[in-house]
C-alpha cells in the first residue's frame, strides 16, 4: 500500500516535469541541472528518478521546488500531494506565523488555502495546544466548512486536507466533530459528503455516533451518503465493534430495499459488503448481498469492484487513455502505467473517496484538459443505452473541473428522456466548471425539476434542485436565487439554501477563491 502510495507520488511529479511546457525539463539531467541552479538544494539525475519511481521520500520543500520551476501555480502539486492517502509532507512550523494565521481565521480576516494549510499543519505538530475559548475549535471549523461549500479546485483541495488535521487533532477532535455535526444538521447549509465522509479519520466515540444519526435521521441525500461513505471506511479501518458492524449491515439492508433512496446510495452497500471483516456471515449478510445485487450496479461490484462489467471498463478505459495521449502531443519516456488505472478509477470504483481522489489527481497534471475531452467524447454512446455509465462520466468532468462544452452540460441537465440520475450528475458538474449561463437556462431549469420533483417526490431530481442551487451561488447569481427563495411552492430546505447563499460574505467568497 505503501509503495503505491509514493509511486502516485512520483507519477504527479514526473508527469508534470515529462509533459510540462519547457520540452528542455523532460530530459532528467537538465531538470536536477536546473534545480542546482535554483539553489534551493541538491538535486542529480539519480536523485529525480528516486523521487519520482517512489524510491525516495518527497518533502514538501521538493513539491515547492518542482511547482516553481515548472512555471506551476502554488500548492498546485502540494494540494493534491497531501491527499493521497499515507502522505505527509514536512510541516514548516513557525509559531509566529501560526498566531496570526489563528487570529485571521478566528477573526474573520481573508484566509487563503495556504494559510489553512500552513495553520492546521503547524496545530497537528502541536497535540497539546489549548483554545480559549473552549469553542475556538468549533468556530475554526465551521470557518473552514463555510469556504469548502464555495470552493474548488485546489482551494477545496487545501480546506479538505485542513479539516482532515482538525479531526484528528487530539484536543481539536471533539470540538470539529461538533462543529461537522451541526453544519450537517443545519438545514441552512448546501450539506455536501466531504464533513460527514472525512470523519472516517478519526476514531473518536463522537465521529461513530454522528455517522450512526445521520444514517438513522438524515439531513439530505447527501449527508446520508456521506455517512455511509464514512460507516464503510470506518468498518475498513477497524475503528467498529462488532456489535457495531452488525448494527451497521441491518441499517444499510432497511436503505437499500427503500425505494426512496438515491442511487449513489444504494450502489455503496455492496461496497461495505467487500469491506466487511473476513468470516462475516450470517442471515444479514446473506439478505443484504442479496438485495446488494438486485440491480446491474450491485452486482457488478459485488463480482468485480467495478460498477460496469469487466468488457466495458475495459473499453471505455482504453479509449480514454489512447484518446487523452493523442491529444497531450507528447508522450512520456516509458509508457504511463498508471494513467489506465486513475481513469479506471475515476469512472468506475464504487467509492467515492476513490473516484475523487483520482479526478483530482489527473487533474493537477497536464492530462486534464485530454483526458476531459476524452470523457466528454465518450458520452453520446453512453447516453444511447446506459445511463448510469453517463453519470459516471458527468461526475469525473466534475472531478477534473473541466469541460470542453458547457452548452453539453447544460443540454444534460434539461434532457428529458435519461434517468435522474444523469440530470443530477451534469447539474453538479455545471457547478465545478469554468463559464458561465444564461438566464433562460437557469430559470428552464429550475422549472423543469422543480415541476418533476412535484410530481414524484425524487430524492435525486429534490438533489438535482439542491445541485442547481448551489451552482447558482458559486456563480454568484444571487438575483436569480432571491426570486427563487421568495417562491412559496419551493420546498423548504431549498429555500433555506438559498437563504445560506445570499448571507455568504465577500470574505468568504474572497478566500474561498484563494
Amino acid at each position: 500500500m505503501k509503495a503505491a502510495r509514493a509511486v502516485r507520488m512520483g507519477w504527479l511529479l514526473r508527469v508534470n516535469r515529462a509533459l510540462g511546457p519547457d520540452r528542455s525539463l523532460a530530459v532528467a539531467a537538465r531538470f536536477a541541472a536546473a534545480l542546482r541552479a535554483c539553489g534551493d538544494g541538491p538535486a542529480s539525475p539519480a536523485r529525480v528518478s528516486q523521487w519520482e519511481t517512489g524510491a525516495a521520500r518527497v518533502s514538501r520543500c521538493t513539491v515547492r521546488r518542482y511547482e516553481r520551476l515548472l512555471g506551476l501555480p502554488e500548492d498546485r502539486l502540494v494540494a493534491v500531494a497531501e491527499t493521497l492517502p499515507g502522505t505527509v509532507l514536512d510541516p514548516a512550523d513557525r509559531t509566529e506565523r501560526t498566531l496570526v494565521l489563528l487570529d485571521r481565521a478566528l477573526g474573520g480576516a481573508s484566509m487563503s488555502g495556504s494559510g489553512w494549510d500552513d495553520l492546521t499543519a503547524a496545530l497537528s505538530t502541536h497535540p497539546d495546544v489549548l483554545f480559549h475559548p473552549r469553542d475556538g475549535w468549533e468556530r475554526l471549523t465551521h470557518r473552514l466548512l463555510a469556504e469548502m461549500v464555495v470552493a474548488d479546485g485546489s482551494p477545496w483541495l487545501q480546506r479538505n486536507t485542513a479539516l482532515t488535521r482538525l479531526l484528528r487533532h487530539p484536543g481539536g477532535g471533539p470540538g470539529t466533530i461538533a462543529a461537522c455535526a451541526a453544519f450537517a444538521g443545519d438545514p441552512a447549509h448546501q450539506v455536501f459528503m466531504e464533513p460527514l465522509a472525512a470523519l472516517h479519520v478519526t476514531a473518536h466515540p463522537d465521529a461513530y455516533r454522528l455517522v450512526r444519526a445521520q444514517l438513522d435521521h438524515p439531513s439530505s441525500g447527501r449527508a446520508l451518503c456521506g455517512a455511509l461513505v464514512a460507516a464503510i471506511h470506518k468498518v475498513e479501518r477497524h475503528q467498529l465493534a462488532p456489535p457495531q458492524v452488525a448494527g451497521l449491515v441491518r441499517s444499510a439492508a432497511e436503505l437499500v430495499a427503500d425505494t426512496g433512496v438515491p442511487d449513489e446510495v444504494r450502489h455503496l452497500v455492496p461496497v461495505l459488503l467487500g469491506r466487511l471483516p473476513l468470516g462475516a456471515g450470517g442471515p444479514a449478510v446473506i439478505r443484504l448481498r442479496r438485495l446488494a445485487g438486485a440491480d446491474a450496479v450491485g452486482r457488478n461490484v459485488l463480482d468485480s469492484g467495478r460498477t460496469h462489467a469487466t468488457g466495458t471498463t475495459a473499453a471505455v478505459v482504453s479509449r480514454v487513455t489512447r484518446h487523452a495521449g493523442a491529444r497531450v502531443g507528447r508522450e512520456l519516456p516509458e509508457p504511463d502505467r498508471l494513467l489506465p488505472v486513475l481513469v479506471e478509477e475515476m469512472l468506475f470504483d464504487p467509492d467515492p473517496v476513490t473516484r475523487l481522489s483520482a479526478g483530482f489527481l489527473i487533474a493537477a497534471t497536464p492530462y486534464r484538459a485530454p483526458v476531459s475531452a476524452a470523457v466528454a467524447a465518450e458520452l453520446p454512446d453512453a447516453l444511447r443505452d446506459d445511463d448510469a455509465r453517463a453519470a459516471a462520466l458527468l461526475a469525473a468532468l466534475g472531478a477534473l473541473g473541466t469541460c470542453p462544452d458547457r452548452t453539453l452540460l447544460e443540454r444534460l441537465v434539461l434532457a428529458p428522456g435519461v434517468r435522474p440520475a444523469v440530470n443530477e450528475a451534469a447539474a453538479r458538474a455545471l457547478g465545478l466548471v469554468p463559464g458561465r449561463s444564461p438566464e433562460a437556462f437557469w430559470l428552464l431549469a429550475l422549472y423543469r425539476h422543480l415541476t418533476a420533483w412535484r410530481c414524484t417526490g425524487s430524492a435525486t431530481t429534490l438533489t438535482t434542485v439542491r445541485r442547481l442551487v448551489q451552482a447558482l451561488g458559486v456563480a454568484g447569481e444571487r438575483r436569480i436565487l432571491a426570486a427563487l427563495g421568495q417562491d412559496p411552492e419551493v420546498p423548504a430546505a431549498v429555500r433555506s439554501a438559498i437563504g445560506w447563499w445570499l448571507a455568504v460574505d465577500g470574505t468568504t467568497r474572497v478566500s474561498a477563491a484563494a
